[in-house]
């Protein structure tokens, strides 16, 4: 783009802004691609440009929210929006116009998985509150070993047990770092289930928000997890990984490492394929392979991966 300037647009580029921000009309490959050269070139117009940019894909965000995967989690279709749009808005300032393949492509990514986080952890049991990505992590490999102490002793284990399974773990998912304590309120947290604070009490007619005193604070029992403690058990995840796919094809595993965005920008089965020259179905099946053989060996899901490339390389 050469230099970047900080005048104000050409009188043309400013005339298709105003038509596509108050406008549902499709926003065309090329279009968007001059708009976002426009939002590089000029960074006091970005606001202008974010939002012809979002207004023009606002429909991708409704659609989204109608798909049957995200019913009956515990969101409204506003909820599932809202949480779109942050995606949206999410890939409108990490977005790449060099790489070549279209905005919407690239925007599906951020807007499901910002409906997929809303559904896992604000869906259920009406869950007001979101869990920290680092917190995520942890959550997954606890609640892991918990499912197969509870398959091996056929009873509920304890948090103590649970947490000496982890701490004396001796394999590639081992250390989650996680005491006692820790494994208690992330199981307690995970079987909590929100109150409304004007439904009455059990033995009252008076609301919750009543029967509290004002200065009695709610108190919450915090998961103890520093982020650098979170990279790690991530970086071992990864590695794991990538340790488990050693002796697959070069072909697998490159595969592997776009899907997820591994030290680089995650991509989309389309994009894989046209750059591999092979079917997106036939990339899929690739994926696929290698999430086989990463259960098979360290129980990670496609979900637990993604949580730990997410915590190590955000800007994805």
């Amino acid at each position: 783009m050469g230099k970047r300037s900080t005048d104000a647009p050409s009188a043309s580029s400013r005339e298709i802004l105003r038509f596509q921000h108050h406008s549902a009309h499709y926003l065309s490959h090329q279009d968007t691609v001059v708009i976002f050269q426009l939002y590089e070139q000029y960074p006091d117009y970005r606001a202008i440009y974010s939002d012809a940019i979002v207004n023009a894909n606002i429909m991708l965000v409704v659609k989204y929210s109608e798909a049957p995967r995200f019913q009956g989690k515990g969101l409204t279709k506003s909820d599932l929006i809202q949480e779109g749009m942050i995606g949206l808005m999410r890939a409108v300032r990490s977005y790449d116009w060099r790489r070549g393949f279209k905005f919407s492509t690239y925007a599906s990514h951020w807007i499901k998985q910002a409906m997929q986080r809303a559904c896992r952890f604000g869906g259920f049991n009406g869950r007001a509150f979101y869990i920290p990505q680092q917190a995520d992590v942890v959550t997954r490999i606890v609640n892991y070993e918990a499912d197969k102490l509870r398959e091996l002793l056929r009873r509920e284990p304890t948090d103590d047990e649970i947490a000496a399974t982890l701490t004396g773990s001796t394999s590639n998912r081992k250390k989650c770092m996680a005491d006692s304590e820790t494994v208690r309120a992330i199981r307690s947290r995970g079987s909590a289930r929100s109150i409304s604070l004007d439904a009455p009490t059990e033995h009252s007619d008076r609301s919750l928000q009543e029967t509290l005193a004002p200065h009695e604070a709610c108190q919450t029992e915090d998961i103890d997890i520093s982020r650098d403690e979170a990279k790690t058990l991530a970086e071992q995840i990864i590695t794991a990984c990538l340790q488990c796919l050693a002796s697959a094809t070069d072909y697998r595993r490159n595969i592997f490492v776009r899907r997820f965005g591994i030290d680089r920008t995650r991509e989309s089965l389309a994009e894989i394929a046209s750059t591999l020259d092979r079917t997106s179905e036939a990339i899929r099946q690739s994926e696929l392979w290698c999430l086989r053989c990463i259960h098979k060996q360290h129980g990670y899901d496609r979900e637990t991966i993604d949580a730990a490339a997410e915590v190590l390389y955000p800007n994805r």
